[in-house]
């Protein structure tokens, strides 16, 4: 403190003094308040005194890992030791000399939790899609219609969508097949996102897929946030105010609204999360001109009224990327 006290009375800032030390400014004002006048910091760490020897160590791996207790978890050892007059430790220390010895692996018959699935990033159209399917109710009570769709998460644009019968892997490869061959071979890298359905697991999908050169993800299972484009798309469209209140009639009255839907959803919707442009705009690469006429119309509006905004205007900035389950 006195080195400080010195350093600034020659005109250093107590933050670059402080730095000098290894200290922080908050850290020297909790010293003065305390009234302490030396370094006040930890000195190097000690060994606790209650520390495991080295043999104890060694038994610890021993007892773990013998024939005895190997399919057991340290919760489960403990007391079997206990019943038998033993003790060589807490169950957090049986825990911590596994996991130093780099034995703290998934065991028992269990699966494994599921890793999160790979973080994927679009910067353009036809990169990167998702696709899903849900139920549509019809008059009969207990049957169904199936709606496929894909959409582009860079541009939100729905690229395909039908209503069948039957949710069918053979059906999603023939619609992957139809609508994202094209994207495939433009020489762009595309990848197709889902959920883990059976017909997004169906071997014939998955044959097409490759055949196409398109890589497969796959969310976790019954994890719905890892499809969060494809399932936030299916709530815009059964709660839209045009939503049938009952039931289709039949297969092709639901095939006739969805392709509305479709319609109004493409060239009509101005998305919140793409700057307010329609998704067919962005797809095209027709939102540069629509967010910059929009950009100009605030600077002009700025420019007559500026006692209206107290800080910068509004930003029509275009949305670079994209991301789908992104790295916490």
């Amino acid at each position: 403190m006195g080195l400080i006290q010195a350093a600034t009375a020659m005109g250093a800032t107590l933050t670059r003094a402080c730095e000098c030390l290894g200290l922080s400014s908050r850290t020297l004002q909790r010293w003065r308040e305390e009234g302490g006048g030396d370094d006040q910091r930890r000195g190097p760490a000690t060994t606790p005194h209650n520390k495991l020897s080295a043999e104890e160590e060694a038994e610890v791996l021993r007892v773990a890992t013998s024939a005895d207790f190997a399919d057991l978890s340290p919760n489960q050892i403990v007391p079997h030791l206990a019943t038998h007059g033993i003790y060589i430790g807490s169950e957090s220390t049986i825990y911590r000399r596994l996991h130093a010895a780099g034995m703290m692996r998934h065991r028992g018959r269990a699966r494994a939790p599921s890793r999160r699935p790979r973080a994927l990033t679009a910067t353009g159209p036809d990169q990167l899609y998702s696709w899903d399917i849900t139920y549509l109710p019809t008059k009969i009570s207990g049957r169904f219609v199936y709606l496929y769709m894909i959409i582009d998460i860079w541009s939100r644009k729905i690229i395909a969508a039908e209503v069948h019968e039957r949710e069918c892997g053979a059906i999603a490869a023939d619609l992957v097949e139809r609508t994202c061959a094209a994207a495939a071979r433009s020489g762009k890298p595309l990848w197709l996102h889902s959920d883990n359905g059976a017909p997004m697991r169906s071997a014939t999908l998955l044959t097409m897929l490759r055949k196409l050169g398109i890589k497969a993800s796959f969310s976790r299972p019954r994890t719905s946030n890892d499809n969060a484009y494809s399932e936030s798309l299916f709530r815009t469209l059964k709660y839209r105010p045009s939503y049938p209140s009952r039931p289709f009639n039949d297969l092709d009255a639901a095939r006739n609204w969805v392709a509305k839907f479709v319609y109004w959803y493409n060239e009509k919707h101005l998305h919140s999360a793409i700057s307010f442009v329609t998704p067919s705009d962005r797809h095209a690469g027709r939102h540069l001109a629509i967010l910059a006429a929009r950009k100009e119309t605030y600077a002009a509006a700025r420019a007559k009224y500026p006692e209206r905004w107290a800080r910068n205007t509004r930003s029509w900035d275009p949305v670079p990327t994209v991301d789908l389950n992104p790295e916490p």
